[in-house]
């Protein structure tokens, strides 16, 4: 990630880490398993919130896979950019997505 995106993500995680915390009564476990360095994070979620509470959770800054047809929102493809989101065709052999996640590691 840009140095510009890193810090705006940062901004943006300090933000809406207090309301997430009182909100969900979110208390976070087993932080220290967490690795220094690149890692792959595979998490289900049930809902559009769990990937926000992924990034409170955890200090280093993730990239995220999500869908490609969720960038035509224009909300959305904003929240894309400034999270360094892979999109990702489904339905499809998307190699283009392989390669920018194996980059973003």
């Amino acid at each position: 990630m840009r140095v510009y995106a890193v810090r705006l993500y940062s901004f943006l995680r300090l933000l809406i880490m207090w309301p997430c915390r009182l909100l969900f009564r979110m208390r976070i476990k087993g932080r220290e398993n967490v690795p220094e360095g690149a890692f792959l994070m595979c998490a289900n979620h049930l809902s559009f919130a769990d990937p926000v509470l992924c990034a409170v959770a955890i200090k280093t800054p993730i990239r995220f896979v999500a869908r490609a047809d969720l960038k035509k929102h224009a909300f959305l493809r904003l929240v894309f950019r400034v999270a360094g989101v892979v999109p990702i065709n489904r339905g499809a052999a998307d190699v283009n997505a392989l390669r920018s996640c194996v980059e973003a590691i």
